[in-house]
């Protein structure tokens, strides 16, 4: 697009020598090598996980510096144009630059997994079977620790918001076997009690009634 719309203007990557600068060649050597370590890392991890989530980060932050050095490049090299060819440039060099970046990246890549192919057919089927099963070990060892950290951070969490309340005594909480009510053997006492009074009455008032007759 930045091509087309300047036209006749042919600058580019190749004409302000920007493939040949060393600091391009420095970054552009650290996106390849921070690529093919996010590919290995994806093989062992999800993309949540820390160290994945680390090199993509870095993997931006090169991205960007490849930007500014390009655009810096285009900008002691162009200073004559007017803005807008000076930002079509350097949209133009920003891509080549990018392109050239992901092109050595891919070739890197594929040359890695080669290698790893080659090396994992070299390897008897047990040995195979073992570097699966502690890659899985390790996941589950991860989840696990992962687990074990957001378990500690909610007891933390719980244990802060409950702060604002204390104990000041443990509950009197009434015995099992001694339930406050109710109270089976007064109740019969007492109702022994006042059943003598009233059969005491009761032949009392039956006496009195023969002695009148």
């Amino acid at each position: 697009v930045a091509t087309q719309k300047l036209g006749e203007q042919k600058a580019g990557a190749a004409s302000y020598n920007i493939n040949d600068n060393s600091t391009v060649q420095s970054i552009r050597a650290q996106i390849v090598a921070k690529e093919v370590e996010l590919v290995g890392l994806r093989q062992k991890y999800t993309d949540n996980h820390p160290s994945v989530i680390a090199a993509q980060r870095q993997l931006t932050q090169l991205s960007q510096s490849l930007s500014d050095e390009v655009g810096a490049v285009v900008n002691s090299n162009a200073a004559s144009l007017n803005s807008a060819q000076m930002e079509l440039l350097k949209n133009q060099a920003v891509a080549q630059a990018q392109a050239s970046a992901a092109s050595a990246s891919e070739a890197a890549i594929k040359a890695k997994k080669a290698e790893k192919e080659t090396e994992i057919s070299q390897l008897p089927e047990a040995v195979m079977d073992y570097i699966k099963l502690e890659s899985d070990a390790k996941i589950k060892q991860q989840i696990y620790t992962s687990l074990v950290q957001q378990c500690e951070q909610d007891k933390i969490q719980e244990a802060m918001e409950s702060m604002d309340i204390q104990i000041i005594d443990a509950a009197n909480l009434p015995d099992e076997d001694k339930p406050a009510a109710p109270r089976k053997k007064l109740i019969t006492a007492i109702g022994f009690v006042i059943g003598c009074l009233i059969s005491f009455g009761y032949g009392l008032i039956c006496y009195k009634k023969e002695e009148t007759v």
